[in-house]
C-alpha cells in the first residue's frame, strides 16, 4: 500500500503533502486530456468542434474511456499531453506510450494543473478555461467522493478521481481523487493518490480518511 496527499489552502497559503514519489494517474489523467484540447484549441483560435465537446463532456462528466481515447489520440497521445507539460513547466509528469491512464504525476505537478484551474494560463483561452471549470462542476453524483465528501455545506467543488485495477500488482487498486473545494472564506486546492488497495470501496475509504485528515491537520 502506498499513498500521498496534497492540500493548499490558497486563501492562509498553509500547505500539507506526504509523499514525494509519482503516482499513476488512472482517469485523473482526463483532466490533463483537456487540458491539451484547450491549449490546443486556443491555438488554432478556434471554439471546440461539437464531437470534442460531446467528447469532453463524457469524459469528464460520465468518466468515459472511448471518449478519453478518442481526444487523447486527437491532440497527438502521450507527445500531446508532454506538449502541454512542457508548456506549463511541469517536470515530474511521465508519459506512457499503451495507456493514458497509466501516466505519471507529482503531488507539486497536481497542485500546479489545479493552479492553472483556477488561475488560468496565457497559452488558454479563458472563455474555453471556464468551459473547463463547468465540466468539472458537473460530474456525475456517484463520482464525486474525495473531494467532494471532504466539502462541507456550503461549499462548492471541481473534482475528477480515477479508478483502476492493476493487472501488475494482483489486481489491487489505484484509487485518486483530485479537484477544488472554494466559498466565499475557502480556496483549497487537493490532491490524494493511492495504490495497493484491496477493493476499489478501501481505496475510496482511504482516499476519503486522507482528505478529511489533511482538513483538520490545516484547519482549513
Amino acid at each position: 500500500m502506498s499513498w500521498g496527499c496534497a492540500v493548499l489552502d490558497a486563501v492562509g497559503r498553509h500547505a500539507y503533502l506526504s509523499g514525494d514519489q509519482s503516482y499513476e494517474m488512472a482517469s485523473t489523467a482526463k483532466v490533463d486530456i483537456l487540458l491539451a484540447l484547450l491549449m490546443h484549441a486556443t491555438e488554432e483560435e478556434r471554439e471546440l468542434t461539437a464531437q470534442e465537446d460531446a467528447h469532453a463532456r463524457e469524459m469528464i462528466g460520465r468518466s468515459d474511456n472511448d471518449a478519453a481515447w478518442s481526444l487523447y489520440r486527437r491532440m497527438g497521445s502521450e507527445e500531446g499531453v508532454s506538449r502541454l507539460w512542457e508548456a506549463l513547466g511541469m517536470t515530474g509528469m511521465i508519459p506512457e506510450e499503451t495507456s493514458w491512464g497509466l501516466m505519471q504525476t507529482t503531488l507539486a505537478d497536481r497542485l500546479r494543473i489545479l493552479d492553472v484551474i483556477v488561475r488560468g494560463h496565457p497559452l488558454i483561452d479563458p472563455r474555453l478555461l471556464s468551459y473547463g471549470r463547468s465540466l468539472l462542476a458537473q460530474v456525475d453524483a456517484e463520482q464525486v467522493w474525495g473531494v467532494g465528501d471532504a466539502a462541507r455545506d456550503g461549499e462548492g467543488i471541481l473534482v475528477k478521481n480515477g479508478w483502476l485495477p492493476r493487472s501488475t500488482d494482483d489486481f489491487r487498486w489505484i484509487v485518486n481523487s483530485t479537484g477544488l473545494i472554494r466559498s466565499r472564506d475557502t480556496a483549497l486546492r487537493l490532491a490524494v493518490y493511492t495504490k495497493g488497495s484491496a477493493t476499489k470501496e478501501d481505496g475510496i475509504a482511504l482516499v476519503c480518511r486522507l482528505l478529511a485528515t489533511a482538513r483538520e491537520t490545516l484547519r482549513v
